[in-house]
């Protein structure tokens, strides 16, 4: 990394953007940006962290049209524009319609967050759905090698198509049981703990990250509907 990545810049200071400045090998500059930083929290100029090697956006994808207009003047077409957004199709379309003549982009999605890295980043997955540059490479084995990531490669379409099942399926569910109040209940036999651990999931994640899942992912309605459909067939049947 240290090769061709000697400064890297952070737009967005939330808890996955300030997870990705922890991450950055010793050495290597780290500057961020955010228009409501965290207390006590040092931060940069939008313009400074735009000069850097590589730019991670840490944005939510509702943000993407107004920060992607404010950066499209100050990057240089050799820094490293990295989208870590938890939806790849939406994304790809709003960087090609605001940064058309910005080619030096990386598309990941770090299947992790801040809960899920308190043993070690070793064995996690980070998705790329663009393909390699010569500036992005390095990055990618950094990943590989020093965070010991395993990297799965994916098109954008693939990658939505998956996470629909995966992710916004998972998130829908932990929000029902939630709404409902599920976790109240003074028993818990080892099933009901699963769905204990789903309600938790709703609990941890902003509100931002589920619609950004939910309405980000033009493959997520087709799911929720399916399960949906099915649920109401099952009910349907007990009432027979």
């Amino acid at each position: 990394m240290k090769n061709n990545i000697q400064s890297v810049g952070i737009i967005g200071l939330g808890a996955f953007g300030r997870l990705c400045s922890s991450l950055v090998p010793e050495g290597v500059t780290v500057l961020g940006f955010d228009t409501k930083p965290p207390a006590n929290y040092k931060t940069s100029t939008l313009e400074d962290v735009c000069a850097t090697d590589a730019v991670i956006l840490a944005v939510p994808l509702s943000a993407y049209p107004e920060v992607l207009t404010q950066i499209q003047p100050l990057l240089t077409k050799s820094t490293l524009l990295i989208d870590i957004c938890s939806v790849k199709v939406k994304p790809l379309q709003l960087l090609q319609k605001h940064l058309p003549d910005h080619t030096n982009i990386l598309l990941t999605h770090p299947l992790f967050g801040p809960q899920t890295v308190e043993n070690g980043t070793k064995g996690l997955t980070l998705v790329v759905c663009s393909e390699v540059s010569e500036m992005s490479e390095p990055f990618i084995t950094f990943c590989s090698d020093v965070l010991k990531l395993t990297i799965v490669r994916l098109s954008p379409a693939q990658h939505d198509k998956e996470m629909a099942l995966v992710h916004a399926l998972t998130m829908f569910l932990a929000r029902g049981l939630s709404d409902i109040h599920a976790e109240e209940s003074q028993f818990a036999t080892p099933s009901f703990t699963y769905l204990k651990k789903l309600i938790e999931l709703d609990r941890v994640h902003t509100e931002e990250l589920f619609q950004t899942i939910e309405n980000g992912n033009p493959y997520a309605q087709n799911i929720r509907t399916q399960l949906i459909t099915q649920l109401e067939k099952i009910d349907s049947s007990l009432k027979n």
